[in-house]
């Protein structure tokens, strides 16, 4: 039915397999043997398959005697006589339908009905086949779409992976150059200092390593769902405590696994405070709390720094708006306490649902 038509196209579905499901119905609702859809090229194979139902691509070698009906000028056109009119393999079919696919203006291909028997095609039939026509065209347009955002998404992904490794890694990286320089001068003038800076200068790269370590697990996604929350979140305090060099308290208990898009949500939002603590809150102490149990998880940062006016400061400025929208992609609940001289308070709130929860 067309219900389920809709259903199937607004799913996350592969595209084959929504059109499958098209020609399906297509040929079931119209009385047809056979159906397929096909796209056109350039060259010395016009027709390709793309999904078929009572018919296989290894039965279409002939498919280029369609061409001309499925590069048509957009109008559906229909073919019967004794003789067949098409011939798939070893099978000949002796009516056919033909509704011409069209993307954006342009000729993609057409969608095939084959009958084996002679006929006649009603005025209402082919409004039909016109309609599962445009299903199928919305389906494919669905589908090129979902590839640009998807590729969007990678590009931004990788901006901001390159920004983060500008701001944080090579200034780090910068700052442990200019104490190395200077050490061997402070060595024999200021022994004090110059252990004071070599302090520094562990933290420093030290700092450097978690984040690098970051980057890499955020290039890498699979990695980064299989690797301890835990162990994710004290390589994020590590990386943060080397560029704000502050002190950065971590206390995690896990009485329960986290389910991996729960940890990823979580990573993230701590990823956006910590980031928040280093560049803005000039803080002397930072606390992160993670209590995992099997009825709820909870998370806090919270560190002493010079706080801000939530109400006063847009969302995009410190990343808040992406803290929440990981919060809300999990249904969690994000907390934001600060004011001016009263340091903040991020806190994350997240309860599986009936039937989630871990024993």
């Amino acid at each position: 039915s067309l219900r389920d038509i809709l259903q199937v196209l607004n799913s996350n579905r592969p595209l084959p397999e929504i059109l499958t499901f098209i020609v399906r119905q297509a040929q079931q609702l119209l009385g047809a043997d056979a159906s397929a859809i096909y796209q056109l090229h350039e060259g010395s194979k016009p027709l390709s398959f793309q999904a078929g139902v009572g018919i296989s691509p290894e039965q279409l070698a002939r498919a280029y005697a369609n061409e001309a009906v499925v590069a048509g000028e957009g109008e559906p056109a229909a073919a019967s006589g004794a003789e067949p009119v098409f011939r798939a393999g070893d099978q000949d079919y002796c009516a056919q339908l033909a509704v011409p696919l069209k993307i954006k203006g342009e000729h993609y291909g057409g969608l095939m009905l084959y009958y084996l028997e002679p006929r006649k095609f009603s005025p209402e039939e082919i409004e039909l086949a016109v309609m599962f026509g445009d299903q199928a065209e919305l389906a494919i347009e669905n589908a090129r779409l979902r590839v640009q955002v998807e590729r969007t998404a990678v590009a931004a992904e990788r901006n901001r992976i390159a920004r983060d490794l500008h701001d944080s890694v090579t200034q780090t990286l910068f700052s442990a150059s200019l104490i190395a320089d200077v050490l061997p001068r402070l060595v024999e003038r200021h022994p004090d200092e110059s252990v004071r800076r070599l302090e520094d200068l562990r933290q420093l790269t030290r700092g450097a390593l978690a984040e690098m370590r970051t980057l890499l697990l955020e290039l890498r996604p699979a990695t980064l769902m299989e690797v301890n929350i835990e162990e994710l979140l004290r390589q994020l305090t590590e990386a943060a405590r080397g560029r704000a060099r502050i002190p950065i308290e971590v206390n995690v208990s896990l009485l329960a696994p986290l389910p991996p898009e729960v940890k990823v949500a979580y990573y993230y939002v701590a990823q956006e405070a910590l980031n928040n603590v280093a560049k803005h809150a000039r803080a002397g102490q930072v606390v992160v709390t993670l209590h995992a149990a099997p009825e709820e998880v909870a998370m806090t940062i919270r560190d002493d720094g010079v706080g801000f006016d939530a109400a006063a400061v847009t969302p995009e400025h410190l990343g808040l708006a992406i803290m929440r929208e990981r919060s809300e992609a999990i249904g969690g609940q994000l907390d934001i306490d600060s004011k001016p001289g009263a340091g903040t308070t991020i806190a994350l709130r997240w309860m599986p649902a009936e039937g989630e929860k871990s024993e």
